[in-house]
């Protein structure tokens, strides 16, 4: 039943009614599978640091026109944006790039699309499991629900609390495991955790000035792979500005 709460909140910035309770951090959300599933689609690989690394443009249902089968695919081929990564040789051999509506995304190679959805306002998430089953990769964001973003970052910035609080919207008090955070940059929050046993590493972005006012990346990976979360994750942390 939460699970089902949190995709309605994501998706559809429906009723806030269930969020006085904690966030669920590293928990995959239920899902449709005849919706959800998405595809990804060999494309060119793409070289990093002198690394051939495989990579894919994931294909999801496209939330308008889904009842007739619309689909949206997005074309990696056509993207000028850089890949640069402070991965080791020895950790890019190891990882494949995904890209998705907001960019791409760095995964572990033996990993698979799991879950990818686009909500008709333009919010998304996407998901790779393991084979085993024993870890998560996800990016969601709200798109331009003011109160999904306030409510989902709440748990991580005074700030979006406070917004929450001032629009009288409910928002997550907390999270269901300890988090610790560090504050990276103004918009930009670092936490990490342990659940079941295993360790989360996550980014959240809030800003409530900006179109999508806030995304979240998580990441929990076996010890074997546990040196990917920092090229994972380093993605999504912008270079900081030289004075």
């Amino acid at each position: 039943m939460r699970k089902s709460l949190l995709l309605v909140m994501l998706m559809w910035c429906g009723t806030l009614a269930a969020q006085e309770e904690a966030l669920t951090i590293a928990a995959p959300v239920e899902m449709d599978r005849s919706k959800d599933r998405g595809t990804a689609r060999a494309v060119a690989p793409v070289t990093i640091n002198g690394v051939s690394l495989p990579a894919y443009a994931i294909e999801v249902a496209d939330a308008l026109t889904e009842e007739a089968g619309g689909r949206i695919s997005f074309d990696a081929q056509n993207v000028s944006e850089p890949l640069r990564s402070s991965a080791s040789a020895a950790e890019l051999r190891q990882l494949a790039v995904y890209y998705h509506a907001h960019g791409w995304l760095l995964v572990p190679r033996d990993w698979q699309l799991a879950r990818a959805r686009l909500g008709a306002n333009g919010s998304e998430v996407v998901e790779f499991l393991p084979r085993n089953g024993r870890g998560l990769l996800s990016y969601v964001n709200t798109s331009a629900c003011v109160g999904c973003a306030q409510s989902e970052a709440a748990p991580f910035f005074a700030e979006a609390r406070r917004d929450a609080e001032s629009n009288d919207f409910l928002f997550y008090r907390g999270t269901d495991v300890p988090v610790k955070t560090v504050r990276l940059r103004p918009n930009l929050v670092a936490f990490s955790a342990e659940k079941n046993g295993q360790r989360v590493d996550g980014v959240v972005f809030y800003d409530n000035s900006e179109e999508i006012g806030h995304w979240r990346v998580e990441v929990s990976l076996p010890a074997a792979q546990q040196s990917l979360a920092r090229p994972i994750l380093n993605r999504f942390v912008p270079p900081r500005r030289s004075r």
